[in-house]
């Protein structure tokens, strides 16, 4: 008989007393035929135990001491139970770093989490809302398997297991100003110009600062107000004589408002402004990044009537827009800065029928040009997607169910063109570098089939066209869902 080369499985368990279902790693074999004619299996490696033994606790509080202030905290610790053995570094450091409860080990804390937040909210007066808003969060991830131990202080120091570090804080100060209320309390009901700012919506101001660092193999052990963020940039760059690898700082300062206008119409308007610092070690010092982004105009319009009599119940009609501008500048210590600039607009009008036998129709298209430019290089960006979206509710007809119970039925079509073109230094032609398109239609039922039962069918067919590779897929796909929802009164 030939040689056969095969992968021997629970032969070679059930043979060594391991269990494949626990994680045990079964090796791969070839099964040769000695001179005698009995066989004989090659193994290439041999069998290895896998298995996660943790021990996860949390705790929360939620504290209001005031109804104008609410206190929150989250607290996550993992510890690794594994016993790791002493034939490496690592692991025998991990077996010396156990910590024991009333006796009982309870092994090494593998990663940490905490979350805090701070809530203030007085109610100065009913036209103005002031708020204050600030979060933290930490978290602490060690590596078991891998990776080699830090040595404190040096060569001179202790070993330790290698972490990395995650911290962030976020500080927002805003409020909500209702001036058409003002107005009212300050000049009377009866004034001119707060009858004609009724309409209008409250005004919201904030501004936002954010920090977070990283830090990577780092020897100290992290105090209480790194794990909470306070202190200021300086306490985010370095920590006990260590230096950051990664630390951002931005600052987001936004305004909001909108009105309620006669004949159903309503709108809303926004501006916000982030100026983002990013400062990234490179060998022994930083490279520091300025970015800055202005998002302006950011809103949407809409007007919706409601019909009483005819076929139609609801008619709504819409769009959005946004315009996106900005750039990165990164500082180098050696020639000329690297430049970035994005500048975007989209808008995605939308159209809504409601009929009155139920049945829903809604529209959609959106349309985005982007140009990104970098280091001379512009790429284009032209994607317009169209969407559209059919709902419908009927009862089955007595023949087949008696109880006339309830299909919904859905169907929704998807058509995206993504064209990217890329120009070059002093050229004028902008090369297509991208052009993608997709088709997608769908179709879906789904009822209740008894109290706790509930069944579905779907039925998807895409198409893709990638033309400038010149290759096009398309799927179909069908797939049909039950769902059983069990509760205890329903075991009477």
């Amino acid at each position: 008989m030939p040689d056969a080369d095969f992968y021997v499985f629970m032969a070679k368990a059930q043979a060594s007393g391991l269990n494949p279902m626990r994680g045990h790693c079964i090796a791969q074999g070839r099964k040769t035929e000695q001179k005698d004619g009995s066989y004989k299996t090659i193994y290439a490696f041999q069998p290895t135990l896998a298995l996660n033994h943790l021990w996860r606790n949390s705790a929360g509080l939620t504290w209001q001491p005031l109804g104008m202030l609410n206190l929150s905290g989250d607290l996550t610790s993992t510890r690794d139970l594994r016993i790791y053995p002493d034939s490496s570094p690592l692991g025998r450091l991990a077996y010396a770093e156990r910590r024991f409860l009333l006796g009982v080990p309870v092994g090494v804390e593998r990663d940490r989490s905490l979350v805090t937040g701070i809530s203030l909210t007085p109610a100065l007066a009913s036209w103005l809302r002031p708020r204050f808003l600030s979060t933290s969060s930490f978290v602490l991830s060690r590596t078991l398997s891998s990776r080699d131990p830090v040595r404190a202080d040096g060569d001179s120091g202790a070993f330790i297991l290698p972490q990395t570090l995650n911290n962030a804080r976020t500080n927002e100060l805003g409020a909500a100003v209702d001036v058409a209320r003002g107005l009212r309390t300050l000049a009377g009901d009866s004034s001119g110009l707060s009858k004609a700012l009724l309409r209008v919506r409250p005004l919201d101001m904030s501004t936002r600062l954010t920090r977070t660092s990283t830090y990577d193999l780092t020897a100290f052990d992290p105090s209480v107000k790194y794990q909470l963020g306070l202190g200021g940039l300086e306490t985010f760059l370095q920590q006990e004589g260590a230096d950051a690898r990664g630390v951002s700082e931005s600052r987001t300062a936004t305004l909001a408002s909108g009105a309620d206008l006669p004949y159903g119409i309503t709108f809303t308007l926004s501006h916000a402004l982030t100026r983002t610092t990013r400062l990234q070690r490179v060998g022994d010092a930083f490279s520091q990044t300025e970015i800055t982004q202005r998002e302006w105009p950011v809103g949407n319009v809409r007007w919706s009537h409601t019909f009483r009599e005819g076929p139609f119940t609801l008619l709504a009609l819409g769009t959005g827009f946004r315009r996106r501008e900005g750039g990165s500048t990164q500082l180098n210590r050696s020639g000329p800065s690297a430049l970035t600039n994005i500048d975007s607009h989209s808008i995605t009008p939308d159209v809504q029928f409601g009929f009155r036998n139920g049945m829903a129709v809604a529209l959609g298209l959106n349309m985005l040009n982007q140009d990104n430019l970098s280091n001379g290089n512009e790429t284009r960006l032209d994607q317009n997607d169209v969407t559209g979206s059919f709902n419908y509710a009927f009862r089955l007809p007595r023949s087949v169910s008696r109880g006339r119970k309830q299909v919904r039925s859905t169907l929704s079509y998807l058509q995206t063109a993504a064209k990217t073109c890329l120009e070059q230094g002093t050229t004028t032609d902008c090369v297509v570098i991208s052009d993608v398109r997709r088709r997608e239609v769908r179709g879906g039922l789904d009822t209740d089939l008894l109290q706790t039962l509930s069944g579905g069918l779907q039925v998807d067919y895409s198409i893709n066209d990638a033309r400038h590779l010149s290759r096009r897929t398309s799927q179909i796909s069908i797939i049909a869902s039950f769902q059983l929802s069990l509760f205890a009164g329903d075991y009477r």
